[in-house]
């Protein structure tokens, strides 16, 4: 049986139990402080990613643009959301080109299915 002692340390836990507390407790931190630079590495490749694309499609002639982005889904994912995208262009391959709009795009991976890529346009989309 423990009980707390005038100093706030638990009486009848011998050296050994705090030892293993204090271990476990900085082994939790160490995981949190993992999961958090692997966060800010994931959202980082996603909105890199984002670039990436952007940057391909206008250079095949493709008027892109975006709104602002939110970064998110910490502890379990890393998400990005990209606001306001308009895609036009086209007319190489369509006569008249082609045209999206969308209110939102959220990009989502979870760190327990980290290699599946999640793609959701949310809004109003319009298509022509």
């Amino acid at each position: 049986m423990w009980m707390i002692c005038r100093r706030g340390s638990f009486v009848g836990w011998g050296a050994g139990m705090r030892k293993w507390l204090i271990w476990l407790l900085a082994g939790f931190v160490l995981a949190g402080l993992a999961d958090g630079l692997i966060w800010l590495w994931a959202t980082s490749a996603l909105a890199a990613g984002v670039d990436r694309w952007t940057a391909q499609l206008r250079a095949q002639g493709w008027t892109v643009e975006t709104g602002t982005r939110a970064e998110g889904g910490w502890p379990l994912a890393a998400i990005v959301t990209i606001n306001d995208i308009r895609v036009a262009g086209g007319e190489h391959m369509l006569p008249g080109g082609l045209a999206w709009h969308t209110g939102s795009v959220t990009l989502a991976v979870s760190f327990t299915a980290p290699l599946v890529l999640s793609v959701t346009p949310e809004g109003q989309e319009w298509l022509r």
